[in-house]
């Protein structure tokens, strides 16, 4: 039998045991995986959790304690949070994997975790070996771009080593026409604009793990990556055409320009050390992050018959992090765990930032109050965590936490704050077997959210026309949420889950008026969230398709609040608080050959967001998303695979409309845009070594 047929065999390499489905390299197989990324993408129905966060790993997570994430490495969480989990994995050859499971009722090392973990487990060669890649990206108008990974990794005696280096160059242009309405919506302006955004970057990584004689194990990772931005837009504005006039456009009022260029720079030095005593483990984790990031900005506003007008800043935020955690985990009783953690963590920002203007006479430096601002969080949580069975088949969980925070915030022209707070967190969780093929968990949460610093500090979109006020008074927000969910096994790759929730979020972070006619980021009363999760994998061998799958993910969630301008309950879409998303994919390993081919079509509902004086929605038209690809997984032992997505185009549909003074006022105008988004071919060939 080929071994690009290995469907029967394949999963014959499946099996329970416990609360772990256990996944054989061959169940892979078919799929001829070169990296662990590649075989865990192919897990029926299980979704690598941030796995849509552009590689930036747990950056934004509080701490290290509440465990994001449901990745695990030999069993171990990785002391990183720059790493994304497709980063990780792309570091570990296919050739290196001994088994892949999949833990239905939890895992210590990742407590904040109420879904499915992967736990992959794999061992060093003794010799090097690694895996490399290289992506290019044809786009419409011609725009190529690429990103090459490559990675190597290896064990002397008892010296484990990894390291990989990834550059990349993206581009991505939007095209299309705006019209401006008035109070009396008549059309007074036709706009023809163009965008690109452009970024490039390098990042490279080293990973060193060592293991005593007596079960002592330590890691080391360093990180260090730099990443270019560049936006511009351009906007040719014009009066209306006549009517039976044969032009596109009337007369040509003015141009306007727009640039925003970033310089980030971030490293992450961390590692852990674990050792045995007295009939448990203690281990250490060390941390310490730094970002830096130079903005620019730079507006242009040029009138056919008036003079233009002029504005740039430079910003300058600078971020860090250290964190250390000491836990100490072992067995009171026979199956039963508990562990015992201290953390503390330190967090530190200093925001600058320079304004100017040219009204005509050369630029002159504005006054902006709240610009340049320090904020300093220092933190010490103390946790227990207790694991145990209740019988062969079911087992809870539960954690509780007490955190004790204090908020520093001191600027040029900024009140100096000093406040303390006390906060428990934790969670009950309850998982087990209905019967053979299903499974149930049930959580009930409290978490506390990690603060953006950047909005401590007063800043200023000169191309939106909006300012944000800088608000030193914010706290952490603080979420309850209890969720059900049910799995169903019909077969070892026929899976269907269902996961209902509702969350409460007290003291949610939105954009709120501030009383003296400005507005920024603070903190409302809460946020409530209900939602319905499904998804399943459908091996369509039985339809005869042999060979061939289906994966489907659809999310129903409901997000509302008090609004803070009009004081009436609404509906929240704004950052990933989307009311519908759904994906379908379909993949088709041809059965006696190295070709595959697929399918993918992802659809997301629109977003809206509310400022004190606009409105704004974001659509767009069916479908956001979809993609076409072919595959060939024996190119002299390679993989190529060419991709198309959204080959006949896709457009955004975005409206503004503005108000009198705020949005209880009366309406005064609309703008309405279309933004044409390209098409894109990818190739992309990837081997080992």
């Amino acid at each position: 039998m080929s071994v690009f047929n290995a469907g029967a065999e394949g999963l014959a390499m499946v099996s329970t045991i416990d609360d772990k489905v256990i996944y054989q390299p061959k169940f892979f197989t078919r799929y001829a995986p070169q990296t662990a990324t590649d075989m865990v993408l192919q897990i029926p129905g299980f979704k690598l959790a941030g796995t849509n966060n552009s590689g930036n790993g747990q950056a934004n997570v509080r701490g290290l304690g509440q465990g994001s994430g449901n990745l695990l490495l030999n069993g171990k969480r990785v002391s990183t949070k720059d790493s994304g989990p497709l980063e990780l994995l792309s570091r570990i050859p296919a050739e290196n994997i001994k088994s892949i499971e999949i833990l239905t009722q939890g895992s210590t090392e990742l407590s904040g975790q109420s879904g499915q973990i992967v736990n992959v487990i794999y061992q060093e060669a003794n010799e090097m070996n690694g895996s490399w890649n290289a992506n290019v990206h044809t786009l419409e108008r011609g725009t190529t771009t690429g990103i090459y990974d490559a990675s190597v990794s290896g064990k002397s005696d008892n010296i484990g080593y990894s390291a990989s280096v990834r550059s990349f160059e993206n581009a991505f242009p939007q095209w299309g026409g705006e019209e401006a309405f008035d109070d009396q919506n008549a059309l007074w302006e036709v706009r023809d604009e163009y965008s690109k955004f452009k970024n490039k970057g390098l990042n490279l990584n080293l990973g060193l793990s060592w293991e005593g004689s007596d079960g002592q194990v330590a890691n080391l990772n360093l990180s260090k990556s730099n990443n270019k931005t560049v936006f511009y837009e351009t906007s040719a504005r014009y009066q209306p055409v006549q009517s039976g006039s044969d032009n596109e456009f009337g007369n040509l009022v003015n141009d306007v320009y727009f640039s925003s260029k970033g310089d980030n720079d971030n490293y992450e030095v961390s590692g852990d050390y674990s050792t045995p005593i007295a009939g448990g483990t203690l281990k250490t984790i060390a941390l310490r992050r730094y970002s830096e990031r130079v903005g620019d900005n730079f507006f242009n506003d040029s009138p056919v018959e008036d003079e233009s007008y002029a504005f740039r800043s430079r910003s300058n935020p600078i971020k860090t992090e250290s964190v250390i955690r000491t836990l100490y985990t072992f067995e009171p009783l026979d199956t039963h765990t508990m562990e015992i953690a201290l953390e503390g963590v330190k967090n530190s920002s200093k925001t600058t930032a320079i304004f100017s203007e040219n009204t005509g006479s050369g630029f002159e430096q504005l006054d902006v109050t709240g610009s340049d601002v320090n904020v300093d969080e220092d933190r010490a949580e103390l946790s227990v965590q207790y694991s145990m069975p209740l019988d062969d088949n079911w087992s809870v969980q539960s954690l509780l936490a007490t955190e004790y925070s204090k908020l520093s915030v001191d600027g040029v022209d900024t009140p100096f704050r000093s406040e303390s707070f006390n906060r428990f967190k934790g969670f009950v969780a309850l998982s087990g077997a209905l019967s053979e093929r299903s499974t149930l968990r049930t959580r009930i949460e409290r978490s506390v959210g990690q603060l953006r610093f950047n909005d401590f500090a007063t800043s200023i979109n000169i191309n939106e026309g909006t300012g944000n006020g800088g608000n030193t008074q914010l706290v952490p927000d603080q979420t309850w949420r209890a969720e059900l969910a049910y799995e169903q096994n019909f077969s070892k790759s026929d899976v269907f889950k269902v996961t209902v929730f509702a969350e409460q979020v007290d003291d949610f972070i939105a954009f709120v008026p501030f009383g003296d006619g400005t507005e920024g980021r603070g903190n409302i009363d809460k946020l409530t969230r209900k939602g319905i999760d499904f998804s399943s994998t459908i091996a369509l061998d039985k339809f005869g398709i042999d060979g061939a799958k289906l994966d489907l993910v659809t999310e129903f969630h409901e997000s509302t609040i008090i609004d803070p301008v009009t004081g009436v309950e609404r509906e929240y879409r704004q950052n990933g608080h989307n009311a519908v998303h759904y994906r379908v994919k379909f993949r088709h390993d041809v059965p006696q050959t190295a070709y595959a081919w697929g399918i993918e079509v992802e659809e997301r509902s629109g977003g809206m967001r509310y400022r004190l004086a606009q409105k704004s929605t974001n659509n767009h038209r069916w479908p956001q998303a979809q993609k076409f690809f072919v595959e060939h997984k024996d190119i002299f032992g390679m993989t190529l695979k060419l991709e198309t997505e959204d080959i006949f185009g896709f457009t955004w549909k975005n409206e503004r409309t503005f108000y009198d003074g705020d949005r209880n006022g009366d309406i005064i105008g609309r703008e309405a845009n279309s933004r044409h988004s390209p098409w894109v071919v990818r190739m992309r060939l990837s081997g080992n070594f």
